[in-house]
């Protein structure tokens, strides 16, 4: 991804701009607060550290596997999901603006299991990109122009041997 700077050059014609400002995010995952925390007092305690929050939302607390296997979630402690400016990130993560055993880690985007249409489409696509890859391993084979003995190509394993 290509974000250029803020400065038009001289390439550029005065007609091009940006409709908006672009804003990378920065997402964490903020666990081990008191129980009767709220969003609101999450928002306050950031923005009091001259941080912009863009979203701020109460999760559940990450479990162990033997928790997740037995249905547990843990009530001894709040937990949220905050986003906020990328450039803002080293505001945030100041261990002196934080009381003690607070944890403060980067949100995990875990992707979910796709539909069985998802994995069919992706199968289809993945059996034509093969399928047309062979063919150009075909088409360099077949040229006899190139002074090509082997051709060994790093598909699923498509090896050629001219004689």
């Amino acid at each position: 991804m290509i974000i250029p700077g803020g400065f038009a050059n001289s390439r550029t014609p005065e007609k091009i701009m940006a409709a908006k400002p672009y804003v990378g995010k920065s997402v964490y995952f903020i666990d081990n607060v008191m129980p009767n925390a709220t969003v609101d007092g999450i928002i306050r305690h950031v923005m009091s550290l001259g941080v912009t929050v863009l979203s701020c939302h109460s999760v559940q607390p990450r479990r162990s596997r033997w928790q997740s296997l037995n249905g547990i979630v843990p009530t001894d402690r709040s937990t949220f999901r905050l986003c906020i400016p990328r450039e803002q990130s080293d505001k945030l993560l100041i261990a002196d603006a934080w009381p003690a055993k607070i944890t403060i880690a980067a949100w995990r985007f875990i992707q979910k299991r796709g539909s069985e249409a998802d994995i069919q489409h992706s199968s289809a696509l993945q059996r034509t990109s093969i399928q047309q890859q062979r063919s150009s391993v075909s088409a360099l084979a077949s040229d006899t122009s190139l002074p090509v003995s082997n051709i060994i190509c790093d598909l699923p394993v498509i090896i050629v041997v001219l004689s």
